[in-house]
């Protein structure tokens, strides 16, 4: 295998036997600003996944600008997309399994962009991979004298057409190969603070992140991006019916938004549920079950758990017994 490294804006493709991809500048390119770098073999993973994961892709993609910071490891909040080149002939269900876990990583790595395009390459043939919350699609596998996918694969790297991109979300340490803090300004909410990741749910679903505030306040400050059904009522309307009457003992303090809340949304496809971002800032927090520091405290958790489930579980006597 030859080596991937490599400068590429509108890039031609031609391809060898011993299964080598070269990219050319053309006189069209020097319309697109930006460049991407492509990087083969990878020495390590990529660092600070927000759930550890220890993926390492055969090839990374990174903007020009991220590549001249000379960081001494690879972070996959930095990434624009990633591949694989196995040795067959042809791919194995397992090896389009890997791309697509591989997908799944990077967009949960980047809250300001779940969304990317990933390649897939063998001696015989080539897929193109899109993943966001909402689904995972694959071409079929395609053979070396039809590039013109390949062109534009490495042409919406430039010019995305399906990015998911969230405005309310900026990297708020660039530059540097440490956690990557995000900043969070949305007047919806009247939020602009930094926040660090401390929870995403698997990819190709809600994908529920959790933010929490960094900077010391009065109070904390959380926000959680689910990416739901797009038919399903928005939870920060489900809280104001439940609080209607002040905020409950139990419950955690909501802040509602300001004004009509403008939702980003997949696109809708046939047999795939289409996904908003439903976004929920809380002010407050709880301990964990485990952190009860009395038995009073546990029962009455266990209580207002029961309570929220009375309807599953036909709990209609609001009465319990208190231990001092």
């Amino acid at each position: 295998m030859r080596s991937l490294d490599f400068w590429v804006r509108l890039p031609v493709y031609t391809h060898s036997a011993c299964f080598g991809l070269y990219l050319l500048k053309t006189a069209e390119q020097r319309s697109y600003g930006s460049i991407i770098r492509f990087l083969s073999s990878p020495t390590q993973h990529p660092h600070h996944h927000p759930c550890g994961n220890l993926d390492t892709p055969d090839f990374l993609a990174m903007s020009q600008d991220v590549y001249n910071l000379h960081l001494a490891k690879p972070c996959w909040h930095y990434l624009a997309s990633l591949g694989e080149w196995k040795s067959g002939a042809t791919f194995t269900d397992d090896e389009l399994s890997q791309t697509a876990a591989y997908a799944g990583s990077l967009n949960q790595a980047r809250p300001d962009n779940p969304s990317c395009l990933v390649f897939s390459a063998c001696r015989g043939c080539y897929v193109i991979g899109y993943s966001d919350p909402s689904t995972w699609i694959l071409s079929e596998p395609m053979q070396w004298d039809n590039l013109v996918p390949l062109i534009s694969y490495i042409h919406s790297l430039h010019d995305p057409k399906l990015k998911l991109q969230d405005t309310t979300i900026t990297l708020a340490n660039p530059g540097t190969s440490q956690s990557p803090r995000w900043t969070i300004h949305d007047t919806t909410y009247n939020i602009n603070d930094t926040f660090e990741t401390i929870h995403v749910g698997r990819p190709h679903s809600r994908m529920t992140t959790v933010f929490r505030r960094i900077e010391a306040s009065q109070y904390p400050l959380i926000v959680k991006d689910s990416w739901v059904n797009n038919l399903r009522k928005p939870e920060h309307l489900l809280f104001q019916s439940l609080t209607a009457d002040g905020n409950a003992p139990g419950w955690v303090k909501i802040r509602p938004p300001v004004g009509d809340v403008k939702y980003l949304q997949t696109q809708r496809r046939e047999d795939v549920v289409q996904r908003r971002k439903d976004r929920t800032v809380m002010e407050n927090t709880g301990l964990g079950f485990d952190q009860c520091q009395r038995l009073s405290d546990a029962i009455a958790a266990a209580y207002d758990v029961l309570e929220g489930e009375s309807k599953k579980y036909l709990l209609v006597e609001k009465s319990y017994v208190w231990y001092s």
